[in-house]
């Protein structure tokens, strides 16, 4: 480190201390100079925060004193101690760097001035300042001697300054280097800004190449070249629609991705109908039909079914065909026979089928007379099939000979022939008169030998056929007027065809009328082409023709072809050339103070280019320019360089090859001085006000033409008096650029011109409509100005605001978790940028959610309890509505805390319907409905679960039952009073593994476990209940998630005598038909083998059922073994290597899910 460094590192830490260092400087040159004229250089330097004294140090002649002033600071940290070190480290090494100069360079005695000299001098860029002891340097100069040429702004920071000149750092220029340049160039579309493009309206990218869509295409698509290509899911001009896939069909409506089906339809796509009603235990609902279980059928498959189909002549009435009149059998598809078909016959499908030898409808006719003996009777045909030589309906006439060739009559057998015919049939021709030597008579006329013709082929013929245009006279053809030939078959072609005149699109030609013909075919195409070949009919009378259409120069082939008798002569040709083409309407679009614009028509066919020439009037210089055609329907050119106020003569031909058109004239003038300072002064959603410096001269009226981003343009005319004017019915959001200019006759002066956006206007028909009690959709119509997006902002009544910002795409939102029952005001507000537009309001009421679980409870003859789950909305209270069967109605209101209610008063053995609706003002929620039926009898010992339940307990849980109706044989069992409708005596019920079902026949016949948990319910108890009325039995499975179960309308088992023998039958459910193969069998147990199998299965399967050979059900099996068929199994649902969790058998009266369908 150099001793400047430790010195900045001793000043850093000692920042207080005054420092003092002195330097005496010998002159080189003492010839001149005593020892005491010796230059003593003494440097002082105060180190603090630069309120502290310096020590004065005594100046004399040989004394040169420097004070250096450095104020530090403690440093903050690391970076800031580093920036000062090498900020005071440059300071003093070019104070050093000066000190060893000024040494080198004194060469004198200080009278000599040597090095005032030297100080004084500042190179001559600067002036010396005494008091400061340093140069000013002029401007453009620096260094402590100003011999450095300083560069402009010291370049900015981006450049490096040489000699003056600032060498710029990669993406800078200027002078200065402070002109920040675009990396990569900003194209045609842009314009660079300090360094980044600023792209023109409708494009984008780093260089402003890339198309923008308008409107942008959202978050669900991505623009490419100027149009969007939507996500999946989404379409539209800008990706804002979102689709429903599938689609909603017919029967739905897409919102926002998802579809609202129409009343009776549901699924993904609105595509499933509902069933209604509903198709309860037997069947399932498919696209709005029941699919029935087997052995039922009806709408809703609560029908039992036929096991035939009756069809249409019967129907099904409580499994059996009920036929209807005039049908019988066991489908109703055999007929009954109207009439009595014995004895000849027997009735077979509503028809006699009679014996051989009758017929009739009621077989009473022989047959056997019915042909006269002359033939035989067919029965399938109802005809007589004659024998040779007799005929008629019953063979009674006698027949001639092939029917007398219908040429005459037949008469008792004999023919009687016609007029020009003869023989035994009467099929031979006669020629009347007779043909003679020269002919022979074949059927009926002559035919003439070669060389003669006639009637009778006495007259000589011609060896050819003169056809229709020739007569034949002695042998030989005479032809009609314009046809010659051997046979008079070829027509003369028309004569003199030639062209009478053309145009650039037409020929005129004509032809001499010669000859009476019928018509002229006319054929046309360009030269070598025939494939454009055209044809036109010409009446007989014409002798010329315009043909239209053609094209400009261009030599057409012309046949000319006449037409009489159906005969086609040969064609009379003609070569001619249509007149090259020339332009349009030829007019001046725009007119300036040195410029014109011109607009032509194009002709139709293409030009080599056109020449356009111009020359102010009054004998001014012609200019020429040849001008490229445009492949619009117009070409146009702006003339430049024109002088202003002055009219121009202007031609235009067009040229192809080496020929040039017609030439089309127009007279332009240049303008005159116009309006300036154009400026808006008030913008609106649709107006826009303008204001301007009005024109010197006098004119007739000013022009105002606007146009907008999108390309469309206006003009309006405002009086010449005017200074300012308003412009309305603008597009909102819109950017408009106006120009104005005056006008004076024809002339136009030079236009001003002005931007001004118009306001964006807000949002409209705001809406809300209900999706869910506590989800409402707002649906809006965009405004049509272009923006960035919405700001949605709901408020509920307690004043819990919400705001949600939305993209420009939105044309709908979805309000969830909202407060039931609460009055919402939203507001919804378009913006772009920092503008904002007007706000769009509306305000909606969410429903009032029902309350829920409406239950009945301790019911009795003459009350009932009823509770339910109040709603979350905030209410003022309930109504309660109960009705009874016969009509009776009463209402009740309750307070917003109630959630139960005891009825009282009612009447024994009826039903109610009872009715819950929630309220907060005038509004009402939906009403939860139940029903309970009173008890009619209270029955003090009741056989089943069913009977409890028509006591008036309504809940599951252990009762006590009498089977049988013994008193003196109570038991406790469990009843379910829930699982379709309830009244169920659960009669086995496995759920844990913690009860042994492995038990001896005893115990299975008295029943063991707790009734709350797992337990089998007895088989004595089960006799005594099924031999007293008929049960159903189901069963209820579950394992994890699935459940299943099976429904037996036929339940019953035997006594003890009869082994518990099980009847089990009419199968319906889900969990498919496992106990039909234990169907009639006796109970087993491992002390009681009475199974089919030759071993013991209830002691193999350690358990105890009906078992055959061995199970498809296994209830009582082994708990969670999963070896095969030990376990708890039911094979159709799980096979027999799962052990079902849960299982659940239950028995109840058929009559009561009878009462409950």
């Amino acid at each position: 480190m150099t001793f400047w460094g430790l010195f900045v590192k001793f000043l850093l830490f000692c920042p207080c201390h005054l420092l003092i260092c002195a330097a005496v400087i010998q002159p080189r040159d003492t010839g001149s100079c005593s020892s005491e004229k010796a230059l003593t250089i003494t440097h002082l330097y105060s180190a603090g925060d630069g309120n502290e004294p310096i020590e004065t140090v005594e100046s004399t002649d040989q004394n040169l004193v420097f004070r250096h002033r450095i104020s530090l600071k403690s440093p903050a940290a690391d970076c800031e101690k580093d920036s000062l070190i090498n900020d005071l480290l440059a300071r003093l090494q070019a104070l050093e760097f000066g000190m060893k100069e000024m040494k080198e360079q004194y060469q004198g005695c200080c009278e000599g001035g040597g090095l005032l000299s030297l100080l004084s001098s500042c190179n001559g860029k600067g002036k010396f300042v005494p008091e400061l002891n340093s140069c000013q340097c002029d401007d453009g100069w620096e260094g402590p001697d100003c011999s450095t040429k300083r560069c402009p702004n010291d370049c900015v920071g981006n450049g490096v300054c040489i000699d003056g000149v600032c060498q710029c750092a990669e993406g800078f220029t200027g002078d200065d280097c402070s002109v920040k340049l675009c990396i990569p160039d900003c194209g045609p579309n842009g314009k660079c800004v300090d360094g980044k493009c600023v792209c023109s309206k409708g494009y984008t990218g780093v260089g402003c190449r890339e198309r923008l869509c308008i409107p942008d295409c959202g978050r669900f698509g991505k623009c490419v070249d100027g149009k969007c290509q939507c996500a999946e899911g989404f379409t539209g001009d800008d990706c804002s629609v979102k689709l429903c896939v599938p689609d909603c069909g017919p029967n739905g409506k897409c919102v926002n991705g998802k579809c609202v089906c129409s009343k009776g339809y549901t699924g993904v796509g609105c595509r499933e109908r509902q069933c209604t009603p509903d198709c309860g235990r037997f069947g399932k609902c498919i696209d709005g039909t029941c699919q029935c279980a087997e052995g039922y059928t009806g709408p809703t498959c609560r029908k039992k079914k036929c096991p035939v189909d009756c069809g249409e002549n019967g129907r099904c009435v409580d499994g059996s065909c009920l036929c209807a009149e005039g049908f019988t059998g066991p489908a109703c598809k055999e007929r009954k026979c109207a009439v009595d078909c014995r004895p000849n016959g027997r009735c077979v499908d509503g028809k006699c089928a009679c014996k051989e030898g009758f017929t009739g409808d009621s077989c009473s006719v022989d047959i056997a007379g019915l042909c006269s003996g002359n033939g035989k009777y067919q029965v399938s045909t109802g005809t007589c099939v004659c024998n040779a030589g007799w005929e008629g309906p019953d063979c009674s006439q006698r027949s001639c000979p092939n029917n007398c060739a219908n040429n005459g009559v037949c008469v008792n057998g004999v023919c009687r022939c016609a007029s020009g015919f003869q023989g035994l049939d009467c099929s031979e021709e006669i020629c009347d008169p007779e043909c003679g030597e020269n002919g022979k008579c074949v059927g009926g006329k002559c035919q003439c030998a070669v060389g003669f013709t006639g009637l009778t082929c006495i007259e000589e013929d011609c060896l050819v056929n003169c056809g229709d245009n020739g007569r034949c006279d002695g042998g030989q053809c005479f032809c009609e007027e314009g046809f010659y030939g051997e046979s008079c078959s070829d027509l003369m072609a028309a004569e003199s065809l030639g062209l009478v005149s053309t145009t650039e699109n037409s020929l005129k030609i004509s032809w001499e009328l010669l000859l009476d013909v019928d018509h002229y075919i006319l054929n046309y195409y360009p030269f070598g082409d025939e494939s454009q070949k055209k044809q036109i009919q010409v009446s007989e009378n014409q002798d010329g023709y315009l043909i239209l259409g053609l094209t400009p120069g261009t030599l057409y082939q012309i046949m000319l072809y006449q037409i009489k008798n159906g005969v086609t002569s040969q064609p009379a040709e003609l070569q001619a050339r249509t007149a090259d083409a020339s332009l349009g309407t030829l007019w001046v679009t725009e007119e300036f103070e040195d410029s014109l614009e011109v607009e032509w028509e194009n002709p139709r066919n293409k030009v080599d280019y056109f020449k356009l020439s111009y020359a102010s009037q009054g004998g001014g210089d012609e200019t020429a320019l040849m001008v490229t055609q445009s492949s619009d329907v117009k070409t146009r050119y702006l003339i430049t360089g024109l002088k202003p106020n002055t009219k121009y003569d202007i031609n235009v031909q067009a040229v192809r090859g080496l020929v040039e058109g017609p030439a089309s004239t127009v007279v332009g003038a240049t303008a005159f001085d116009g309006p300036k300072n154009l400026r808006t002064t008030r913008v609106g959603e649709d107006t826009v006000s303008l204001a301007w410096e009005k024109t010197k001269g006098s004119i007739d009226k000013y022009m105002l033409s606007y146009t907008s981003a999108d390309g469309a343009t206006s003009e309006v005319a405002v009086g010449k008096a005017k200074d300012s004017t308003t412009v309305n019915n603008l597009i909102p959001g819109m950017e408009y650029k106006f120009q104005l200019w005056a006008e004076k006759g024809n002339a136009r002066s030079k236009r001003a011109s002005t931007t001004a956006t118009t306001d964006i206007d807000a949002p409209k028909n705001l809406q809300a409509s209900t999706v869910t009690e506590s989800e409402y959709s707002l649906t809006w119509n965009p405004p049509i100005a272009q923006i960035d997006g919405y700001i949605l902002t709901y408020e509920d009544a307690d004043g819990q605001r919400q705001e949600v910002r939305l993209d420009a795409t939105s044309k709908s939102f979805a309000l969830k978790g909202l407060k039931l029952g609460y009055k919402y005001n939203v507001y919804l507000i378009a913006y772009k940028g920092e503008r904002r537009s007007k706000q769009a309001s509306t305000i909606f009421y969410t429903e009032i959610d029902p309350p829920t679980n409406l239950q009945s409870s301790e019911i009795t003859q003459s009350e009932a309890s009823l509770t339910w789950t109040p709603p979350t909305a905030k209410i003022d209270g309930y109504i309660l509505t109960y009705e009874d069967a016969s009509g009776s109605r009463k209402e009740i209101k309750l307070d917003a805390g109630s959630t139960s209610y005891r009825l009282t008063g009612l009447k024994k053995g009826l039903k109610y319907n009872v009715y819950l609706v929630a309220y907060r003002g005038d509004r009402r929620s939906k009403q939860a409905i139940t029903f309970f039926s009173t008890v009619a009898v209270v029955i003090t010992h009741p056989l089943d679960c069913n009977q409890v339940r028509s006591s008036g307990f309504g809940k599951s849980g252990v009762y006590t039952i009498y089977p049988g109706g013994d008193k003196g044989k109570a038991i406790r069992a469990y009843c379910d009073m829930e699982t379709d409708g309830g009244g169920w005596t659960v009669i086995q019920r496995r759920t844990s593994g913690k009860l042994d079902f492995y038990q001896k026949w005893r115990t299975y016949g008295e029943g063991f476990g707790d009734p709350s948990d797992e337990y089998w319910l007895g088989l004595e108890y089960i006799n005594l209940l099924t031999t007293s009325v008929p049960y159903e039995l189901r069963v209820d499975l579950r394992a994890g998630n699935e459940s299943a179960y099976a429904v037996y309308r036929t339940f019953s088992v035997g006594s003890s005598r009869d082994k518990y023998k099980l009847t089990v039958g009419d199968y319906s459910g889900t969990a498919g038909d496992a106990l039909q193969y234990h169907n009639g069998l006796k109970f087993s147990t491992s002390d009681r083998d009475n199974d089919l199998a030759i071993t013991n299965c209830a002691l193999s399967h350690r358990g105890a059922f009906w078992y055959k050979n061995c199970h498809l059900a296994n209830p009582n099996g082994q708990y969670g073994n999963l070896a095969h068929s030990q376990g708890v199994n039911w094979e159709p649902w799980k096979g027999h290597e799962f052990s079902i969790p849960f299982i659940e058998m239950k028995m109840r009266p058929l009559a009561a899910t009878e009462r409950n369908v």
